[in-house]
């Protein structure tokens, strides 16, 4: 049985950011901890949802009523 993978790692997994022996180890962690598995991709889906939806807010125009709050604001 593959060792306790830390929830950073499985963190840093969900993310992206593992390198192939690191993808690897916590893989064989998840097919050994199928409930454990259940939950990442839930977190993982989660992930996905939330860079789409910072896409689409960062692709449109700030509204011009915000622009002018900012502006009169004092320095």
């Amino acid at each position: 049985m593959p060792r306790r993978v830390s929830s950073r790692k499985l963190q840093d997994y969900v993310e992206g950011r593992l390198d192939q022996s690191q993808l690897a180890e916590v893989e064989a962690y998840l097919k050994a901890n199928p409930e454990i598995a259940v939950r990442v991709e839930k977190l993982r889906l989660q992930a996905r949802r939330t860079r789409k939806l910072g896409k689409t807010l960062l692709s449109e125009e700030i509204p011009q009523r915000l622009l002018d709050i900012i502006a009169k604001k004092p320095q």
